[in-house]
């Protein structure tokens, strides 16, 4: 028995194709994750022939890979940050990082499809998460770890560094990662630019208050 094609073959163009298939992909391995999401279906949604994959991709990996990349793209020329600019003070240049990310976090533009993707990788992390760490977390990391080091008036320990800048990390991701609970409590997931604006001057401020009392050495409690 002959398979039913998923549609009538398009005439467009290689790069036309190439698009398509990446644009859906973006949506599906965002909403699904790598190991749920089919290649049939991203033909589907795309309209394309499944052999398509095989001649612009190679495969589902290098498809995957593919999107993480064009979708990170999309993000940074969205919300950009120059990561190499430590001209200006540590105290801008965490506010700035904090509110570049929560914006690619919440706001309801594509730039957000990176995000969601990072998410899933996150919870279920492919062979892909090696090259996102090096190409993306790690040079990421280290603009906020400069930044960070800059506010101590001694050499921060290297685990009281790491803490300080998960931390800010973790505050970030909870908005996207609890979107579901957010809901409940407040009545929305996605935030207008004013409010994100606001959620990063609290996060900031929050942040570099706790700092500065962590490089003071008042930690509180009673040690």
């Amino acid at each position: 028995m002959f398979e039913t094609p998923l549609q009538e073959p398009r005439t467009d163009s290689p790069s036309d194709t190439h698009h398509r298939i990446i644009e859906a992909a973006g949506e599906l391995f965002s909403e699904s994750g790598y190991r749920h999401t089919t290649i049939r279906a991203v033909c589907r949604l795309a309209e394309a022939n499944v052999a398509a994959v095989n001649y612009h991709f190679g495969n589902k990996k290098n498809l995957y890979l593919a999107t993480l990349k064009y979708w990170r793209a999309r993000a940074f020329e969205e919300y950009p940050i120059d990561l190499n600019d430590y001209s200006r003070p540590a105290e801008e240049r965490i506010h700035t990082f904090v509110r570049t990310f929560l914006s690619r976090v919440l706001n309801k533009g594509e730039g957000s499809r990176f995000a969601r993707l990072m998410a899933q990788e996150l919870v279920q992390p492919t062979d892909a998460l090696d090259v996102i760490v090096e190409e993306t977390i790690r040079p990421t990391f280290a603009f906020l770890s400069t930044a960070v080091r800059e506010l101590f008036c001694r050499p921060p320990a290297e685990e009281e560094l790491r803490l300080c800048c998960v931390s800010i990390v973790g505050q970030i991701f909870y908005f996207y990662m609890s979107r579901h609970v957010t809901r409940r409590l407040f009545g929305r997931e996605i935030f207008e630019m004013h409010e994100i604006d606001s959620i990063a001057r609290h996060i900031s401020e929050f942040s570099l208050a706790a700092i500065r009392a962590i490089a003071a050495g008042n930690r509180g409690g009673n040690e």
